[in-house]
C-alpha cells in the first residue's frame, strides 16, 4: 500500500503517555480558564448546559500554543509543507536529523507573515540602567552582551535567556555614554559621548585608556563613530562633512574624508572594504577603503529629508530618514558611472530595492541581523515605535510587536549573531530581551 505525502512527514517522535493525561483547566490558575472555548459547552440535564473543562494532553498543549503570543506559528508544519511540493526523499530525510546535512535547507530560512517569539527576562535585570540605553551591544561569541547608558555606566552581562547573570560594570565619571561597540574582533570596547575625547577598553586586560585628543583633529565632540568588528578603522562622525579615520589599535588618525554638507550616519559593509555615508542634504556617498580611501560613487537617497540611521548587510544597505523612511538598496558600492564622475560632484539617481514605510517618525535605528534575514527599524520619538522586516519579502512581520509588547521609547537595538535574541534598550533603563525561536542561540 502506497503511503501518502502527509503520512511519511508525520513527526518523528511521539510520546505515549501525552494520550493518557487530562488537564482541568477550572482547577488550575485563573489564566488557563482563558483556554475555554464554546466547543467545551456541552448538553446536561433539563434546558442546562455544561462546561467540559478537562482536556486531553494534546489538546491542552495545542491550545497552549495557539494561546501564546497570538496565532503561534507552526514551523514543523511549514516544512512538512514544503516537502511535499518537493517530494523528494532528500526532504524528509532533513526533518528527521534536524537539517544536519545543510545548514542552508529550509529550516535556515525563516518565513514571512507571523514570528514565534517569547519574552524573556530582561538583559540587565540584574542590574537596569538609571536612565536611557543609548547601546545594546552582543560579542561577536554571542555569549556576552554590553549596554552602555546616559548614567555613566557600561554594563556587561552574560547571555542565557534566563537569569543572564551581570558580570561586571564599568563607570566614566565624566562622560555620559552616546555610542559604545564591540570593535578589533570584540577584543575591545570603543565609548563615546558629548566630549572632546573618547575611551577605549581592553576586555582581555581590563585596561581603560582615555584618548583626549587626535593630533591634527580640533573637533568639537566624539560623540558618534562608524565601527565594524572586522576593520581596524574607526570613522568619526565630524564636523563641516568631515570623518577622521582612527586606528583602533594604535588610537592615532589615519585618514580623514570629506563630503558635501554634514555628516548624519553611516556603515561600513561586511568585510570592512566599503563605508557608506550620509547626510543632512540626503546625498549618499560610498567610500573605498582599501587603498585610496576615495568616493567612488554619490547618489540621492530618494525622498529623504535628511539621513538619521544606515545599517549594511551582504548587498543590502538601508538608510533611515526624518520622515520615518527607510530606503533599502541593492549593491550601492556597483556605480552606474565610471566612479570617477563621483569625486568631481555627479550625483547618480538611484532606485530604492525597496521602501519601507512602517514609521512616522524619525528612523533613528536600523539594523540587520548577522545572516541578514532579519532587519529591525525603530524610532525613539514615538512610543513601541519599532518593526521588524523579513528582508526577503521586504515585508515587516504582522504578529511581534504588538500593543502590549513593553518596548517603551526605543533606543537602541541588537540581534545576537545567532539571531536566537533580540534585545531593546529603552528610555526606562530596560535591555528588553526576546527570543526568535526559529533561530538556535
Amino acid at each position: 500500500v502506497a503511503e501518502s505525502p502527509r503520512a511519511a512527514s508525520q513527526s518523528a517522535w511521539h510520546d505515549s503517555d501525552d494520550d493518557d493525561i487530562e488537564v482541568d483547566i477550572a482547577a488550575g490558575p485563573n489564566r488557563l480558564r482563558k483556554l475555554a472555548k464554546m466547543d467545551d459547552i456541552e448538553p446536561g440535564e433539563g434546558e442546562e448546559a455544561v462546561l467540559n473543562t478537562r482536556l486531553t494532553g494534546k489538546e491542552y498543549e495545542k491550545r497552549l500554543r495557539e494561546r501564546v503570543g497570538g496565532a503561534q506559528v507552526s514551523w514543523a508544519a511549514q516544512l512538512r509543507d514544503q516537502q511535499e511540493r518537493d517530494g523528494t526523499e532528500t526532504g524528509r530525510l532533513k526533518q528527521q536529523v534536524g537539517g544536519l546535512l545543510d545548514p542552508k535547507s529550509a529550516r535556515a530560512r525563516i518565513p514571512s507573515g507571523q514570528l514565534e517569539v517569547t519574552k524573556l527576562a530582561d538583559a540587565n535585570k540584574a542590574s537596569p540602567s538609571q536612565s536611557v540605553v543609548t547601546s545594546t551591544e552582543f560579542h561577536p561569541d554571542g555569549r556576552l552582551m554590553m549596554t552602555a547608558s546616559l548614567d555613566r555606566r557600561v554594563r556587561f552581562f552574560g547571555v542565557d535567556g534566563v537569569k543572564n547573570p551581570h558580570i561586571q560594570s564599568i563607570m566614566f565619571e565624566d562622560m555620559p555614554i552616546t555610542k559604545a561597540q564591540f570593535v578589533d574582533t570584540g577584543s575591545k570596547v570603543l565609548c563615546a559621548g558629548r566630549r572632546k575625547f573618547f575611551y577605549s577598553l581592553d576586555l582581555e586586560t581590563s585596561k581603560m585608556e582615555k584618548v583626549a585628543k587626535i593630533f591634527g583633529r580640533q573637533e568639537r565632540s566624539f560623540e558618534s563613530f562608524i565601527a565594524n568588528d572586522q576593520s581596524d578603522t574607526v570613522a568619526f562622525i565630524g564636523q563641516d562633512g568631515s570623518l577622521p579615520l582612527v586606528s583602533v589599535k594604535s588610537r592615532q588618525l589615519v585618514g580623514t574624508l570629506k563630503m558635501r554638507g554634514t555628516v548624519r550616519a553611516g556603515a561600513f559593509n561586511d568585510d570592512g572594504t566599503y563605508l557608506c555615508t550620509n547626510g543632512g542634504d540626503g546625498i549618499v556617498h560610498v567610500w573605498d577603503m582599501r587603498q585610496t580611501r576615495a568616493c567612488v560613487r554619490a547618489f540621492r537617497d530618494e525622498g529623504s529629508l535628511g539621513a538619521t540611521s544606515m545599517a549594511v548587510r551582504g548587498g543590502l544597505l538601508a538608510s533611515g530618514s526624518k520622515s520615518g523612511i527607510v530606503n533599502v538598496y541593492k549593491d550601492v558600492w556597483r556605480s552606474s558611472s565610471d566612479g570617477v564622475a563621483s569625486a568631481q560632484g555627479f550625483i547618480e539617481t538611484a532606485v530604492p530595492h525597496k521602501v519601507l514605510s512602517h514609521l512616522t517618525t524619525t528612523a533613528d535605528t536600523v539594523t540587520f541581523s548577522a545572516d541578514g534575514q532579519l532587519l529591525a527599524t525603530a524610532s525613539r520619538m514615538k512610543r513601541d515605535a519599532m518593526r521588524l522586516i523579513h528582508v526577503e519579502s521586504m515585508t515587516a512581520f504582522s504578529n511581534w510587536p504588538t500593543s502590549k509588547s513593553p518596548l517603551h521609547y526605543v533606543h537602541s537595538v541588537a540581534i545576537s549573531p545567532s539571531a536566537g535574541f533580540l534585545c531593546v534598550g529603552n528610555a526606562r533603563g530596560r535591555a528588553v530581551m526576546y527570543r526568535l525561536h526559529h533561530f538556535d542561540v
